[in-house]
């Protein structure tokens, strides 16, 4: 079970066993004053904890159109390859932040697989990065689903903080000379064809040599 769902699942045991709580309470206020006190306690830390893992997936969208140097990071994906800059440098690199418990992005996984097909080559790589809790948990998603491009375990976050990427699914797009080209926060219908279009945009680019607008 994801463990979002089991935290939603767990609050509302919580929130069921308060009201069952109050309602003995109506009828003997003296026996569960107590009882009630405790679970309104553990109810409001279950409801900020329920409503801080939710705000963590997006569904709606921010869009930042950018030229700004990428941070400085070393990707070592789940194979033991470590990417850097350098390493992507001529290339159009699409990183999408991601887990495999957040719902739009298991929504999206069908059309990012259409993209990773239509662009894959030598001059684009498609990087997951990936808030999941557990490695074992990712691996086994990857492997059902037939994930072929590179997928980063980034546990701690810290490579979200990097990019400023506070919520999953996000998009951040690479340019060859290793800026970053284009931005988004969140996710709907439209997405993926925003990312295609940025994503040809930005091959031609590279391949006439010039700059081309977003």
């Amino acid at each position: 079970m994801d463990l979002p769902l089991a935290l939603f699942l767990g609050w509302l045991a919580l929130t069921l066993a308060l009201l069952i709580a109050l309602s003995v309470w109506l009828f003997r206020p003296d026996t569960a004053r107590q009882p009630v006190r405790g679970l309104a306690v553990v109810w409001v830390g279950a409801t900020v904890v329920v409503a801080v893992s939710s705000a963590r997936v997006f569904r709606f969208q921010h869009v930042q159109r950018s030229d700004r140097p990428a941070p400085a990071f070393a990707l070592r994906t789940l194979d033991g390859v470590v990417l850097t800059p350098e390493q992507l440098r001529g290339k159009v690199v699409l990183l999408e932040f991601w887990a495999t418990w957040c719902a739009p992005c298991r929504e999206s996984l069908p059309e990012m697989m259409q993209l990773y097909r239509e662009f894959s080559g030598a001059a684009f790589q498609l990087i997951g990065i990936s808030e999941d809790y557990s490695q074992q948990q990712l691996e086994s998603f990857i492997a059902q689903q037939g994930i072929r491009w590179p997928q980063v375990w980034d546990a701690d976050g810290r490579i979200a903080g990097q990019f400023h990427m506070p919520a999953v699914p996000s998009y951040c797009l690479l340019g060859p000379d290793g800026s970053i080209r284009f931005e988004q926060r969140g996710w709907s219908p439209e997405t993926i064809q925003r990312l295609r279009d940025v994503i040809r945009r930005t091959l031609n680019e590279m391949a006439m040599g010039q700059p081309a607008g977003l």
